[in-house]
């Protein structure tokens, strides 16, 4: 779970980096991305959506949240706040199931988490059958 200060921390590092790593037409697919877009002026999509009834939008797959997302929004940066979160399992899914699709981006030295990625444009046709995927590994 996330206390005020942890999460406080986390979207000012996630804020700095964004600031400092990206352009105005890049698109986020970020935990707290209201507070990033309130900072930075990029926007994005949630990485931790709340469940609508007993569905969750993350049900299926790991990662066709995110190949989703990254088709439908044209998401350009994917960041994970930390490792427990559904950004991690996510993204772990997006790299295993489309290598190349996504790759890792420049970090602060000293930090395991946040990590940050940039979408590559490279095996859409994968994304794109990931994202189409109905059942659960």
């Amino acid at each position: 779970a996330y206390t005020l200060g942890a999460s406080a921390r986390a979207i000012e590092a996630i804020s700095a980096w964004v600031s400092a790593n990206t352009a105005p037409p890049d698109r986020l697919l970020t935990p707290w991305p209201e507070a990033v877009y309130l900072r930075t002026g990029r926007t994005g999509v949630n990485y931790e959506p709340p469940a609508v009834g007993s569905e969750s939008p993350l049900r299926g797959p790991p990662g066709r949240f995110t190949a989703t997302h990254v088709l439908s929004d044209h998401i350009t940066v994917l960041v994970s706040g930390g490792p427990e979160t559904n950004a991690a399992r996510e993204i772990a899914g997006v790299l295993a199931a489309c290598p190349g699709s996504v790759e890792p981006a420049a970090r602060p030295r000293g930090s395991a988490f946040p990590q940050y990625y940039r979408v590559t444009g490279r095996r859409l046709r994968c994304l794109g059958r990931l994202a189409d995927a109905d059942s659960v590994r």
